[in-house]
């Protein structure tokens, strides 16, 4: 498992201030049982991209694992590899996210995908841990195979994926504000009724017969 630190934690404070922005993220590789060249994008799920017919490479699938502290939880980016060649294949993968309005949120450093094996499926899974309170999220993921293989050239190619965390935390605190205000409305309206009025002096007003 190979794990890079994308930011030091920071207190409670300083999260809900920044909108928690920072946190941790994580690499690991889940291989599946080898297959024979031959069947294709057997055993991945979607639809596979093929490239040159070297191998395919599936969508990015985003796992959410919400918490409803001021954290945000946990999200994960999915992605599959398989080797139809006749040959190891050594690639290079680059996860990171960001929110809707493109601000980043983290960034894995760039992971190798070393010797993808002919028939072997390979899925890279990143966990940026802390997301934070932004709701909506996209993660990406950049994938740079080998210049060329037997002589044709390659080149990388992009996924993308969105996802919703809903900000607990944050709802949860514009409740209690909320509250608040409306207690202390209500405090100020009994405040008002209670108050007694003046008495009126004797001699004024009108005068009826």
């Amino acid at each position: 498992m190979l794990t890079s630190t994308a930011a030091p934690r920071l207190t409670a404070v300083t999260l809900i201030a920044m909108s928690l922005i920072c946190g941790l993220a994580g690499l690991t590789a889940t291989p599946a049982s080898a297959e024979a060249a031959t069947n294709g994008p057997s055993g991945m799920s979607g639809e596979p991209t093929n490239i040159h017919d070297f191998f395919y490479v599936s969508g990015l699938t985003v796992l959410p694992a919400p918490q409803i502290g001021p954290e945000g939880g946990d999200l994960t980016l999915e992605f599959t590899m398989k080797n139809v060649s006749t040959a190891p294949i050594t690639s290079s993968l680059r996860f990171w996210l960001d929110n809707a309005i493109n601000l980043p949120v983290q960034t894995l450093d760039t992971v190798e995908v070393a010797n993808l094996a002919p028939g072997e499926t390979r899925t890279m899974r990143a966990t940026f841990e802390d997301v934070g309170q932004w709701t909506f999220f996209r993660g990406h993921v950049t994938m740079t195979p080998p210049v060329d293989i037997a002589g044709t050239a390659l080149w990388s190619l992009t996924r993308d994926s969105f996802t919703l965390i809903l900000p607990w935390f944050l709802t949860a605190m514009l409740m209690l504000l909320a509250a608040l205000v409306l207690a202390v409305r209500q405090l100020l309206r009994l405040r008002r009724s209670r108050r007694p009025l003046p008495d009126l002096a004797l001699g004024y007003g009108p005068v009826t017969s």
